[in-house]
């Protein structure tokens, strides 16, 4: 008869229950007790098995012996398997926002029966929360599945440079599960270590833009280097060339003219702000000195009794446009085709005209535009025949430009024009001469 130990009988094994018939001659009979066998992992289980109860027959005298009750161990065949990551270490790249990533657990050896084991973030040198989200559960693994996932979030914080690392740990397998003793962790847990790498959209970009600073910086110090020689050179006599002593005339036009010299030495060299400052501080000097060359004249013209139109085409046209000439002069010497001689001539003119004339021209009908017809812009105006102020009753203020001797002016300037292209004309008919070069 079977006895239930830890084994019970319907589920573990089949009760069994009978009697055995020695016959004369027998010394030796056999119990059968079918094991039930199922797909889930068990510890090993025991039951028993008695001998009871002897019956003799004929006067025969017989009794059980010291073995009278068998323990059998029900051995279990069905193996849980084994639980690793597929890496031990696992690299993430990090990304302008925050990503989950799959970290792949496989089960090996076997997969019979549902299992689990439980599963938790670690930090190392990466900080929860602030370089990734803390998790920790169950992980199950049913009958025949083999391998599992686990979600793991990486924040993103502009990594650059360097890397950080935590761990995702493994540990109190169920159900017979184990672990694999020769990875990371032992027999005991299973260890994979994740490493955050930085951005590298946002490491080269940065490594762009300090390239950039660098060029910039560079640059930066060429300009500084540039500036303090010019300045130098504006205060030295002849720019400071040793190679030539400066006689009397040097140190005479270096004294009248060492003031001008060191302003214009202000102007920032090219080097700064792609050549833009130095555009712009260049003009601003331009401006000054059409200013003050033009109050000058005006002042001179008024002493002398000299009309402004004869100032205007003598003493400002000498301070303003003489200065071009003798640049233009040098550069078609420079030249063998004098281009830049002309584009100078011609650049000159048009910010005397477009820039000189149009912006405070533009400004001025702006202004009385917006303010309209005042008293003191009738008073101003009030002796000019040539106005017929009836026509503008009604209307805002108008920016009003007496021509005077503009006439004057134009028709001596074109007909200079004309002048000097017939010279170079005949000069090329007669002496086959070109403009440009030495001579």
């Amino acid at each position: 008869e079977s006895e239930d130990g830890i084994a019970k009988a319907g589920m573990d094994y089949h009760e069994v229950k009978g009697e055995l018939v020695f016959l004369p001659q027998e010394d030796m009979k056999e119990i059968e007790v079918p094991i039930i066998d199922d797909t889930t992992w068990e510890e090993d289980e025991e039951f028993y098995v008695h001998l009871t109860s002897i019956v003799t027959v004929k006067g025969q005298v017989s009794g059980l012996g010291r073995a009278s009750k068998a323990r059998i161990v029900i051995i279990d065949d069905d193996c849980p398997g084994i639980l690793s990551f597929e890496k031990d270490v696992i690299e993430v790249q990090e990304t302008s926002k925050a990503q989950t990533i799959q970290v792949l657990v496989q089960r090996k050896g076997g997969s019979s029966g549902s299992v689990s084991c439980k599963f938790q973030t670690e930090a190392a040198s990466a900080t929860q929360g602030a370089d990734y989200v803390h998790t920790e559960g169950t992980l199950t693994f049913e009958e025949g599945v083999t391998s599992q996932e686990i979600a793991v979030t990486i924040t993103s914080k502009g990594r650059i440079y360097g890397k950080e690392e935590f761990r995702l740990i493994l540990s109190e397998a169920q159900n017979g599960l184990s672990f694999d003793p020769e990875r990371d962790g032992g027999p005991d847990q299973s260890i994979a270590t994740i490493v955050i790498l930085p951005d590298e959209v946002a490491k080269s970009r940065l490594d762009r833009v300090a390239s950039l600073l660098r060029i910039n910086r560079d640059r930066a110090a060429l300009g500084a280097l540039n500036w303090k020689e010019q300045l130098w050179n504006a205060v030295l006599v002849n720019g400071g060339d040793e190679e030539e002593k400066p006689g009397v005339y040097d140190w005479v036009m270096h004294v009248i003219s060492v003031f001008w010299k060191v302003t214009f030495a202000l102007i920032p060299p090219p080097d700064y702000c792609g050549g833009w400052a130095c555009f712009f501080c260049s003009l601003m000097m331009i401006g000054l000195v059409t200013a003050l060359v033009a109050d000058l004249a005006g002042l001179l013209g008024c002493v002398v009794g000299m009309g402004d139109a004869i100032t205007a085409i003598t003493l400002v046209a000498l301070g303003t446009s003489l200065p071009d000439t003798f640049a233009s002069k040098a550069a078609a010497q420079q030249d063998p085709y004098a281009d830049a001689s002309i584009g100078n001539i011609t650049g000159s003119n048009s910010v005397n005209v477009f820039l000189g004339l149009g912006l405070p021209w533009s400004i001025g009908a702006i202004y009385w535009a917006a303010v309209g017809q005042t008293d003191a812009w009738r008073a101003k105006y009030a002796n000019e025949a040539r106005i017929d102020f009836s026509s503008l009753e009604g209307g805002g203020g108008k920016f009003i430009v007496v021509g005077g001797d503009l006439g004057f002016s134009v028709g001596l300037f074109t007909g200079l024009a004309v002048l000097c292209i017939l010279t170079l004309i005949a000069r090329r008919i007669k002496y086959g001469g070109e403009l440009g070069g030495p001579q």
